[in-house]
């Protein structure tokens, strides 16, 4: 009897530090950031959570670029965050290559970091698990400064390696509050975090608007058209052709990146297909909505209207 309460006691311990750690993180579905370039802005969604490496909780992120020309750029490599139970935070990105699959493991923010602390940021490696580099993280600064208004504690974090041939030496501003707030290197900043959307509070300007969507970059593996009609009230249909078979899914969301509903999950040959899409069934304020379609890893998204 003993022994099975301290089994309950473990296991409530870890959900208690799962959930903790996520919340120091800011890990939760709908929380978004986005930064400013000179050229560029990006949003970072958190859009679902889903289980990989023996049961380990990760947080899938979505990457949107709106170019100055208003064109929307997607990154169709995949991108998870995980807050680890040692305080340190993980992104784990899969680039997908012509000629093969390069898996990167980024360890680079530690909760409460203190000046001094170093571990290592990348190990990139190929499929077959053979290492490329190994990076390092090292806290050179920590200081007070303001950001939204609030004082608060910035840590200035610096990334370098020695790999022959591609050089690391770049570095971020950090805070436990937003997470990255900057990142620069030795020209001076090249980014700035606008604004974002932090368990349903928003700081700074928010706002990421769509015009168009660029086409071009994307390769001739499927395309997705315009739902018709649009604006659309209360159901609209999206038509899709697919010019090779695959997994397919595609998703709604909002323009805060949260998942609205899913319209197709599965395997498809192929082909030229049609789904409908009510507001019925999802009990939806009017406003615009993305679209987006996932075929063998390649991603397009399109905007709709929802006019009541």
């Amino acid at each position: 009897m003993q022994k099975f309460n301290s089994t309950i006691i473990f296991i409530a311990i870890l959900v208690l530090l799962t959930v903790t750690n996520n919340a120091q993180y800011k890990l939760s579905i709908g929380n978004f950031w986005i930064y400013n370039y000179d050229y560029r802005e990006e949003k970072v969604s958190i859009i679902d959570t889903l289980t990989l490496f023996d049961s380990l909780l990760y947080y899938e992120t979505h990457l949107l670029t709106n170019s100055k020309n208003n064109n929307l750029i997607h990154n169709s490599n995949q991108h998870f965050k995980r807050a680890k139970s040692n305080g340190f935070f993980e992104n784990l990105s899969i680039y997908h290559n012509t000629n093969d699959t390069v898996v990167t493991d980024d360890v680079f923010y530690k909760y409460n970091a203190q000046l001094g602390d170093k571990w290592i940021y990348r190990i990139a490696y190929y499929q077959d698990s053979t290492v490329v580099d190994t990076s390092w993280s090292e806290v050179v600064d920590v200081f007070e400064g303001y950001s939204f208004g609030e004082l608060r504690t910035i840590k200035k974090i610096r990334y370098y390696s020695n790999h022959p041939q591609v050089p690391l030496d770049y570095y971020k501003f950090f805070c436990d509050d937003f997470g990255e707030l900057s990142e620069g290197n030795y020209l001076g900043i090249v980014s700035s975090l606008k604004g974002c959307y932090i368990d349903g509070v928003a700081y700074g300007d928010t706002s990421f608007i769509v015009v168009s969507v660029s086409d071009d970059s994307y390769p001739s593996e499927f395309n997705l058209s315009q739902n018709y009609p649009n604006p659309f009230n209360p159901t609209t249909n999206i038509a899709y052709t697919i010019n090779y078979p695959g997994k397919v899914n595609l998703t709604v969301y909002d323009v805060l990146g949260r998942k609205v509903t899913t319209l197709v999950n599965e395997y498809q040959s192929t082909g030229t297909y049609q789904v409908q899409f009510s507001v019925k069934d999802n009990q939806l304020s009017s406003g615009i909505y993305l679209y987006r379609l996932t075929i063998n890893n390649t991603t397009r998204t399109k905007k709709m209207i929802y006019a009541k």
